[in-house]
């Protein structure tokens, strides 16, 4: 008798409060530009498909430089071209000044 009132209430409680419901609640905001963030990703997918191409890409949040705040990594993927060569596309390291903004400064870090 308990497992079927237990069964029956989560049921019942799984439908009133389904994905739906909460999906229509959830809202992003793009605050990248407020936040001084302009980066450009690059998959490095083109009609070839290389392996190399799709699978290069990722993010970091480091403190790099100590000051206790969580810096900016992103990579981009690199496209590849006729002769075999890699076309490089830029990385991005931005550090975080703090109140949820970020400078790029990846010239000045040499890591681009």
């Amino acid at each position: 008798m308990k497992s079927t009132v237990f069964l029956a209430l989560l049921v019942l409680f799984s439908q009133r409060f389904s994905q739906a419901e909460f999906a229509n609640h959830i809202q992003f905001t793009n605050v990248t530009q407020r936040a001084g963030i302009d980066f450009q990703h690059q998959d490095g997918r083109r009609e070839q498909k290389y392996f190399i191409e799709t699978i290069g890409s990722g993010c970091a949040f480091i403190d790099y430089n100590n000051d206790g705040n969580l810096d900016i990594y992103l990579v981009n993927a690199a496209f590849v071209s006729k002769n075999g060569e890699e076309e490089a596309s830029k990385n991005k390291l931005y550090r975080n000044i703090g109140g949820g903004e970020f400078i790029d400064v990846t010239t000045s870090a040499g890591v681009g």
